[in-house]
């Protein structure tokens, strides 16, 4: 089930990729000021968590490598800097409940786990080092403000940051944060007691959705245990027990003046001043079992007790995307020139002649035929082959005011060829002169038609891109909410979640997208909303609860403004319980895949597309893909 920090989590995501830096001898010199902004306005000004992500990206656009060892210090630093940026720009007082005189910044690496017998050591450790803190919910002690550096993982699984709202917990269970805490024997940090453990774990907490091998990523928090977040992490294993594996991990904290700070502190919170022990307890004793209690085992509470389901966060898959070859990066460079050198038409009316322009022919051996399907006219993309047995219905796309056969037939013809079956194209009602709800009436009418004529759900598959893709999600909505079974499985381009246009990518990539401004997207929105909130979910589905809904594959390109929507509305689909894959394509531009007869890589996205609406009864992902989370 979902829990608040869950939506915490989804607005915390910073891609610093998007952050325009320089690299100077192998080193990134500064930090962007609007990163720092957003990191004041998410951790000091806001529900105190930021998680940044993209370290790969950012590297691969300087051609620097996460995995070669040089180049991953080179963004470590970066991070720190970054932390050290953020630190300078916030006021730690009213987020202390004494004061407490910060004044540094401490840095230091903890890569250990296990006594360090399996992972690589470090000069900070010793051998009697052990990563305890995946093991309990902490707070680390005497600091408002903390960033943790992980990645890149070597054959290691597992190890997800948990991120935990305690103060949530305490208002809600009258909890006095002092009677929250203990000292733990072996550290100057403390642990929420065992009798509080589970309950936070399990509705006030959120395992985090980030890629810990092919990434680096820092999670910022507001660490104060009167009004701000605890944390811990899942347990990290070795993939291959018979290889070794590194765990690269580094702390940063905001640092009080002098000890009798940290005394004052340990004071307000009625704790002893700790007496701590350099030795780790003894496996199986009392004192090791206290605070290496289970957080997996806790954290899974937060799954339906249902046969059959996994944890939330285990839901959610990101198949690895085909890397861009030479011939891809020719392709792509031209059809970018061809992009930029369009001028789309002020007039919405003539727009619509503009967008069907970009439409190319139905290939001759796929049959098309006309009908209605609920009252909606439709047509009907028969492939060679097609099982009679399936059916697809495509909402396509276009901002709700553009989009007809012309602009997506043909890629939508080889949408029904890749999934083996015949495609229903519903010609559904658009804006100006229809607004909302009208497409989401005409989709949902579609899909209970086929329903009515004796279709079996798990028979019909639906897919839709751009804001077609935000139809078929919100259509979603609407049949469950009607009673309507659903059907077998989902998959959407690019779509168009949030036309309230909250996501960071609005800002961060309009500058890179050569199809989408945020002038244009404002535009279609208000002719479609005609006064209604963009907050309603049947128009935004980025607001509504998907429960219930059945797999889901989201496609969408490295280059888009609507990166965010698609990346946000996947963790709501994991949380919510329901199976989704999100590939995230690099370089690519939005709904590629109408340029098939031009990009290789938008015939291998359909191919994509086709097998996983094949096969929906699941979501796991498929050769080469990468699962996160914990089973």
């Amino acid at each position: 089930m979902s829990t608040p920090m869950t939506d915490v989590a989804h607005q915390a995501m910073v891609d610093v990729s998007t952050y325009p830096v320089e690299l100077t001898d192998g080193r990134f010199a500064g930090v962007p000021d609007a990163l720092v902004a957003r990191l004041v306005e998410l951790v000091a000004d806001g529900a105190g968590l930021a998680v940044c992500h993209g370290a790969s990206a950012l590297l691969d656009r300087h051609g620097l490598d996460i995995h070669r060892e040089a180049d991953a210090a080179a963004v470590r630093d970066y991070f720190e800097a970054v932390f050290r940026a953020f630190a300078a720009a916030v006021d730690p007082a009213p987020h202390s409940p004494l004061p407490m005189g910060y004044d540094q910044v401490a840095s230091m690496d903890v890569d250990g786990f296990n006594k360090n017998t399996s992972f690589t050591p470090n000069s900070d450790h010793t051998e009697s080092r052990e990563f305890l803190t995946t093991k309990c919910v902490h707070f680390d002690s005497a600091t408002t403000f903390i960033g943790n550096v992980y990645g890149p993982n070597t054959n290691i699984d597992g190890g997800l940051p948990i991120v935990c709202d305690t103060r949530a917990y305490c208002r809600e269970n009258g909890v006095d944060p002092a009677d929250l805490i203990e000292l733990m024997p072996h550290s100057y940090n403390v642990a929420v007691k065992q009798e509080h453990t589970e309950a936070v774990l399990a509705r006030h907490a959120v395992a985090l959705d980030v890629d810990l091998k092919g990434d680096m990523v820092m999670v910022v928090l507001n660490n104060e245990v009167d009004g701000g977040l605890a944390h811990a992490g899942s347990t990290p294993r070795l993939a291959d027990p018979a290889q070794p594996g590194k765990r690269p991990l580094r702390h940063i904290e905001l640092q009080f003046t002098d000890g009798e700070n940290l005394n004052n502190w340990y004071r307000h919170y009625r704790l002893d001043i700790p007496e701590v022990k350099v030795k780790v307890p003894d496996l199986d004793t009392p004192d090791h079992n206290r605070y290496h209690r289970g957080v997996d085992t806790a954290l899974a509470a937060q799954s339906p007790a249902t046969p059959g389901k996994r944890h939330a966060m285990s839901l959610l898959h990101r198949p690895d995307a085909p890397a861009m070859s030479p011939a891809d990066e020719a392709e792509l460079a031209d059809l970018l020139d061809l992009l930029n050198a369009d001028d789309w038409p002020e007039d919405l009316f003539e727009g619509r002649t503009f967008y069907d322009q970009w439409g190319t022919p139905v290939a001759a051996d796929v049959r098309v035929t006309e009908r209605e399907a609920g009252g909606v006219p439709a047509y009907v993309l028969t492939p060679p082959d097609a099982d009679p047995a399936r059916i697809g219905i495509w909402l396509h796309g276009g901002g709700y005011v553009f989009g007809t056969q012309t602009s997506h037939g043909s890629m939508v013809a080889e949408a029904a060829r890749s999934a083996g079956c015949a495609f229903l194209h519903p010609q559904y009602r658009r804006a100006p002169e229809h607004k909302f709800p009208a497409p989401v009436e005409d989709a949902v009418a579609v899909y209970a038609a086929l329903l009515d004529e004796g279709r079996a759900p798990e028979s019909i598959v639906m897919a839709g891109d751009s804001a077609g893709g935000g139809l078929l999600l919100a259509a979603l909505l609407a049949a469950r909410d009607r009673g309507l079974p659903m059907p077998a499985a989902a998959a959407v381009v690019s779509p168009w979640t949030d036309l309230a246009g909250t996501g960071e990518t609005f800002t961060t990539k309009e500058d890179i997208d050569p199809l989408m401004s945020r002038s244009v997207v404002d535009d279609v929105a208000e002719a479609y909303l005609d006064g209604t909130a963009p907050e309603t979910p049947y128009a935004s589905p980025h607001y509504g609860d998907p429960h219930g809904f059945p797999p889901v594959l989201i496609q969408v390109g490295e280059r888009e403004m609507l990166h965010s929507d698609s990346e946000r509305f996947a963790a709501k689909l994991a949380a919510a319980g329901s199976p989704v894959s999100i590939e995230v394509w690099p370089g690519m531009v939005h709904v590629w895949h109408m340029h098939h007869s031009r990009l290789a890589k938008a015939r291998e996205a359909l191919a994509r597309l086709g097998a996983f609406l094949r096969e929906p009864g699941t979501a796991a992902p498929r050769e080469g893909a990468r699962n996160e989370g914990n089973s």
